[in-house]
């Protein structure tokens, strides 16, 4: 039997059982650890307390299932299954096929055969919820790019897909590719992005053939690891020097990351951040990269999937950091380095000793010519490749005399080491190398052993002495060069710390920390206006332009969280990355500096900087659905600020204050709150600030359904912004849904749009979930129903994507509402999950529209009152019509009486309250018992120019009239 997963199973199982046969069927005939399949089958956070409720799983799986084999293997289980037996890898099969053939048309018919293996929505009958969502995610990139490349194929032949373009740029309107094909420029064979990222190697690499050879001899992922996990050993340069001398088996590229294991200084880099590297090098947009680290390892290695290309993963601390980042495709090949054995990665050994002594005076021959000292300076470097090249470097007379001042030097170090030091051969050189620099460079050399981070730039180094010697330093092998970025081997770094006093380092960190903390801000306010940093600054590096900043804050992240991590004051950058990483989601980071910040705030008696990092924390734990610990957080910042009289944390934490508290469905709070920024702002001349709380007063009114003072203060704010030169993607979102309300739909799908772009070229991948959300409904509302759901389905990838639950209720509130006017009955499940997840995180206002949602497809009226008790609760006006519609719906068969009382109250409440779409749709129940309704509705369906017109005409020429 053949396995589906391209569409719904089809096989009577239950959920769990169907999600374990997914998981093994993602990787027929591969071992798939324990784990991970309890995390198919119980989701990320409900896991079982004890493996053998995934024993018991597959056991009822052999059974149910004659011909499907699973086996036993290790810490996990193996379909035994052949590739051709699961319609995913088929379907693999068939593009790898096409892509691999020059005759367009034969690769048009594979293609076509291929697509053709797919459904509907992958994985339908698994949950909505991670791992699956993510699977889900990822796969449809890979569809997407197969469409692409039968799309290119068929514009060569000549075929007319004008209609599919046309249609696919609009569901997608951020992928470059489809663009250029609707424009008619790639009409040349597919040519992919293919990276190269491998640094240079060294041009005067020598010996090691053993190793070389067993690694050209290995056709699989390999771990180059020291013997005794000696540093300087030339890991990393065996490993560049065997990548490029086999790039060329690698035609679609290589990838290269420092995974910066064992920096003194910074935690190694999170196999996330290397993610996102590769699959930007992989020719995946910025919006387009999942935030998730699931979604990024199965994208990842979807795209790698038929391609041939070389990973180098370098200074690898654990198993945990380098999983995500292993292709599943035989055609790949990985190489890592690591100091660590790394046992649980399935990899060849390769141990590297220090070089032989033969190897070692050819390496010196080759740097220095030959001298009868060799010898013993191989010896005295104690054969370490990173100690050879250092005393080479800087010998600048007779190796006679370097052999000389080198074994006085190994003996002091000998005496003052109280045992058996592996970095001594290392210290003794560094000691001479450090000699030989001129003053300017040996003080830069020293400061550069203060500086937190992986590596660094030449703006740097000017904070360090007045003209640094850089060029001098990369000559002496002390410091190493990639590009316009620099950065020292992690035993240099150490030794250069310690010709540092410990009143030095101090002194330098904080100079460094104060630099980057006001750096960030600068680039923060220049990308993220609305949302002020708070604390004051008095230099940084300065932008030109919100693209400039955002380039830096993206290059320098990992530096700037360790500069948190390691330096004095991390409030302060704390305060300054807030709007940075909460636009991005980066829950990771940004956990990482909000801890540091507030242990260092705390400790140095920094009231304002407690306060600031109290209430980024009331924002995070909002973002994660955690609203009353929110307040929490908020109140205990805003406490301290109007002790400090502190007026910008004040207004900050009153807006956080209103934020959480409309979360949770205190709308008369939340309006005070900002109204008291408003006027508070205004008085002290504020005018970003103010323009934001008039944003949230307008959000607040169209909540209440007071949708003409909602544009009013929407459209004031906007005209502030303009004033002061802010980009005003939020502010442009939220006019558009009260436009939307008042019928206006042109208006506002232009304001929508003009959103999105602004949030996406800032990159606020949280808040496009949201304005996605609005699209998507100004698309329902103009019967665009195929767009509304594309638009709402991408709302809820990317809310599943950043742990976002308030926009995962929003965007399934949306596809429910789109399939409703479809009739497809999918419409249910959306609304129930949302009402689910919605009273979960205690979001008020998302569980009362799903509730009326659900109300209004099922048709039962016990829902629709509780939407309107939560409604007329917490002062949704809005939502309170639209239960009154529903209401009126549901007893018109049952009680003729009560339905025309229902849309009477739905009819008037909407009136007032100016939404022109609502107020038809009460006025077509209404016509069921009053004449003269059903004219009324049809003429605003008509003037806003809806489908819905043709539904009343209708009607009217069945009844006649209303009556």
């Amino acid at each position: 039997m053949r396995i589906t997963l391209l569409g719904p199973s089809g096989l009577a199982l239950s959920v769990r059982q169907r999600s374990l046969l997914a998981a093994l069927a993602l990787q027929p005939g591969h071992v798939v650890g324990s784990e991970r399949l309890i995390e198919s089958m119980w989701g990320v956070d409900e896991k079982p307390m004890h493996v053998n409720a995934l024993h018991q799983q597959v056991f009822r799986l052999r059974q149910a299932l004659d011909g499907i084999v699973v086996s036993t293997q290790g810490d996990g289980y193996v379909l035994e299954a052949g590739p051709d037996d699961v319609d995913l890898h088929h379907f693999r099969h068939l593009v790898t096929n096409a892509r691999a053939l020059e005759d367009d048309a034969a690769a048009a018919r594979l293609f076509e055969a291929a697509l053709a293996l797919w459904q509907e929505e992958p994985l339908a009958d698994l949950p909505a919820a991670p791992p699956w969502s993510d699977v889900r995610a990822a796969l449809e990139e890979e569809r997407l790019e197969v469409v692409e490349d039968d799309l290119e194929r068929r514009l060569r032949l000549g075929d007319d897909v004008s209609v599919a373009l046309r249609e696919l740029s609009d569901r997608y309107p951020d992928r470059q590719r489809l663009r250029e094909l609707q424009a008619g420029v790639a009409v040349e064979p597919v040519h992919r992005v293919v990276p190269h990222q491998l640094p240079r190697g060294l041009p005067d690499f020598t010996g090691r053939e053993s190793a070389l050879a067993e690694l050209e001899a290995i056709g699989r992922t390999v771990v180059i690891t020291a013997i005794d996990g000696t540093a300087g050993v030339g890991k990393t340069a065996l490993a560049l020097h065997h990548a490029h001398r086999v790039a060329e088996q690698f035609p679609d590229g290589q990838l290269y990351a420092n995974l910066r294991g064992f920096d003194p200084d910074t935690p190694p880099l999170p196999p996330g951040d290397v993610l996102v590297r590769f699959l930007r090098a992989l020719g995946i947009a910025g919006p387009r990269i999942p935030q998730r680290l699931e979604q990024q390892a199965e994208l990842y290695r979807m795209l790698l999937r038929d391609r041939r290309t070389l990973v180098v993963l370098d200074n690898a601390a654990s198993v945990d950091q380098v999983a995500p980042l292993l292709p599943d495709s035989d055609g790949c090949r990985v190489v890592i380095t690591s100091r660590n054995r790394l046992a649980g990665v399935d990899a060849w050994p390769v141990l590297l000793d220090v070089m032989s002594p033969e190897e070692a005076i050819a390496l010196l021959r080759g740097l220095l010519g030959d001298a009868p000292e060799l010898p013993e300076l191989a010896r005295l470097c104690g054969y370490l490749p990173l100690a050879l090249r250092i005393a080479a470097a800087n010998a600048t007379g007779a190796v006679a005399e370097l052999v000389e001042d080198l074994r006085e030097e190994g003996s002091r170090l000998a005496a003052l080491s109280v045992d058996e030091d592996e970095r001594l051969a290392v210290r003794a050189t560094l000691d001479l190398s450090f000699r030989t620099l001129s003053s300017g460079a040996r003080e830069l050399f020293r400061k550069l052993g203060a500086v937190a981070g992986h590596d660094f730039t030449a703006e740097v180094a000017a904070l360090l002495v007045a003209e640094p010697e850089l060029d001098e330093l990369v000559t002496a092998n002390l410091v190493e060069r990639q590009g316009d970025r620099y950065h020292l081997h992690d035993l240099v770094r150490l030794y250069a710390r310690g010709l540092l006093t410990e009143e030095e380092t101090d002194a330098l960190r904080t100079k460094l920390a104060l630099w980057h903390s006001d750096s960030a801000a600068n680039a923060s306010r220049m990308c993220y206006a609305a949302d002020d940093v708070l604390l004051e600054t008095a230099g940084g590096r300065t932008f030109d332009t919100a693209a400039e900043a955002l380039a830096w804050l993206d290059a320098e992240k990992a530096n700037l969280v360790a500069v948190a991590a390691t330096g004095p004051s991390a409030w302060r950058m704390a305060d300054a990355v807030h709007s940075f990483f909460s636009a991005r989601r980066d829950h990771v980071s940004w956990t990482v500096v909000r801890e540091a910040g507030l242990a260092a705030a705390r400790r140095e008696g920094e009231v304002r900087g407690e306060a600031a990092v109290l209430g980024s924390e009331a924002i995070a734990r909002m973002y994660s659905g955690r609203s009353s610990e929110a307040l929490v957080f908020a109140h205990q910042a805003l406490e301290l600020a109007e002790r400090e009289n502190w007026l910008p944390g004040t207004l900050r934490f009153l807006t956080v204050i209103g934020h959480v508290c409309r979360e949770i469905g205190d709308i008369d709070r939340s309006a005070e709150c900002y109204l008291r920024v408003a006027r508070l702002s205004e008085e002290a001349g504020l005018p970003r600030r103010q323009a934001y709380a008039l944003s949230q007063i307008g959000s607040t009114c169209w909540l209440q359904g007071r949708l003409a003072d909602a544009e009013a203060h929407h459209r004031r704010s906007f005209a502030i912004d303009q004033q002061v030169g802010i980009r005003s993607g939020r502010s442009l979102a939220e006019l558009a849904c009260a436009l939307r309300d008042q019928g206006r739909l042109d208006e506002a799908l232009v304001a929508v749009e003009q959103s999105l772009v602004e949030l996406r070229a800032l990159g606020q991948r949280g808040l496009e979930s949201y304005v996605l959300d609005d699209l998507s409904a100004v698309h329902r509302e103009a019967g665009r129903f195929e767009l509304a759901l594309a638009a709402g389905h991408e709302a809820l990838q990317i809310a599943l994507e950043v742990n976002d639950p308030g926009g995962e209720v929003d965007a399934r509130h949306s596809i429910g509402a789109v399939l409703l006017r479809m009739g497809d009955p999918g419409a249910e499940e959306e609304y129930r999950r949302a009402v689910s997840v919605a009273q979960r995180i205690g979001y008020r206002h998302g569980e009362a529209q799903s509730l009326a949602g659900l109300g209004r497809v099922t048709g039962r009226a016990e829902h629709l009152h509780q939407a309107l008790a939560i409604a007329r609760q917490h002062g949704y006006g809005l939502i309170e019509g639209t239960a009154l519609t529903g209401l009126a719906s549901a007893h018109l068969a049952v009680d003729l009486e009560r339905a025309l009382k229902f849309a009477q109250e739905a009819v008037d409440l909407h009136r007032r309250n100016g939404c022109r779409l609502g107020e038809a749709r009460s006025l077509v129940v209404l016509g069921h018992g009053r004449e003269g309704a059903w004219e009324e509705a049809l003429a605003i369906f008509a003037e806003i120019g809806v489908p819905e017109a043709g539904d009343v005409r209708a009607l009217l020429k069945r009844g006649g009239s209303s009556l």
